[in-house]
């Protein structure tokens, strides 16, 4: 995802006039973990870079950074949630907060659900425990879709009104 950057902002500019829109979505950082690293504090300004470049193009799109989902490893033969999992969350809720720009939390949509141990057990994902399917992309969508609808509904009121002039 930090790659975004190679694209042209004249290549995004011309992306938008064909087909505008109002929100970016981006999803980056499951296949980027390795269980060995924990720390992803590199990332955040990485990811806050791409944000950077895609407002530049498009300076009145939104953007939102989908945080990680689970992936679990087995550890003594008990399937548990990769350590590396919490520290590219935290990467991606700073480069967000850093960035200005949105963020869902999809690691804690899946837990909400039962986490990827269930999502493996209902054949939603892999059995790497790592990749939801199109099956596990459902409930998945419903949980984004009740987070964008619920922030829209409860953002605060905007109220022009007129200058006093006396």
């Amino acid at each position: 995802g930090t790659t975004l950057q190679m694209i042209s902002t004249t290549r995004l500019q011309e992306l938008y006039d064909a087909i505008p829109y109002d929100l970016i979505v981006l999803q980056y950082g499951l296949n980027r973990m390795t269980p060995s690293i924990t720390d992803y504090t590199p990332y955040t300004q990485q990811l806050v870079d791409a944000v950077a470049h895609l407002r530049k193009a498009l300076p009145h799109t939104d953007i939102l950074i989908m945080g990680i989902g689970d992936r679990c490893q087995t550890d003594n033969d008990e399937i548990k949630t990769m350590p590396a999992i919490y520290g590219m969350r935290k990467a991606q809720r700073n480069a967000a907060i850093e960035a200005q720009c949105l963020f869902w939390d999809c690691y804690e949509a899946m837990k909400q659900i039962g986490g990827m141990p269930t999502f493996v057990e209902n054949k939603w994902a892999s059995k790497d425990y790592t990749h939801i399917n199109h099956q596990g992309g459902a409930p998945l969508a419903e949980e984004f879709v009740k987070a964008i609808n619920h922030a829209l509904n409860n953002r605060p009121q905007v109220v022009a009104t007129q200058p006093n002039d006396t």
